[in-house]
């Protein structure tokens, strides 16, 4: 697990991040499926975002709330669910920051195999180890469906 704080990563000017609810019929430059994977994950109790970059880009975020319950504190954080890319939540995490410290959350959670370059964080393998069966592992950063999201942290 990569533990960021995304509100200390620069924003590009210009990029916005807006909350999906859900009831979202169609979203400007996103597929039906990913309109209907949002929406549906909104219904779960999950936060669907969609970033906007001022070169047209579209990039749609689904984050899981929930505690770090470590020791005496338990900071409010976000565990992200689904991206398309780790990339893309590098390059939209000053703006998605932002946007979480309106929900009174400091902290996002991401699958990762080591530090992610371009995000301000601590890196951990004593937390959140996956195990899979078969020659390929699963693709980082998309927990959809899955029990995590359906029956909570």
């Amino acid at each position: 697990m990569f533990f960021s704080i995304p509100a200390l990563s620069r924003v590009k000017p210009g990029m916005t991040v807006e909350t999906i609810s859900a009831d979202a019929q169609a979203i400007e430059g996103l597929s039906r499926a990913e309109v209907e994977l949002l929406t549906r994950h909104v219904r779960y109790g999950c936060l669907s975002l969609v970033c906007r970059t001022p070169g047209g880009g579209v990039f749609p975020f689904i984050l899981l709330p929930l505690r770090i319950r470590r020791g005496w504190l338990a900071p409010p954080a976000m565990q992200l669910i689904y991206c398309r890319d780790i990339a893309e939540y590098v390059q939209c995490a000053g703006a998605i920051g932002r946007a979480l410290i309106g929900h009174s959350k400091i902290s996002v959670l991401l699958d990762a195999n080591a530090s992610v370059p371009g995000l301000i964080g601590i890196f951990s393998r004593a937390r959140g180890r996956k195990y899979f069966k078969g020659p390929r592992a699963p693709r980082l950063a998309d927990l959809t469906d899955t029990e995590l999201v359906l029956y909570g942290p």
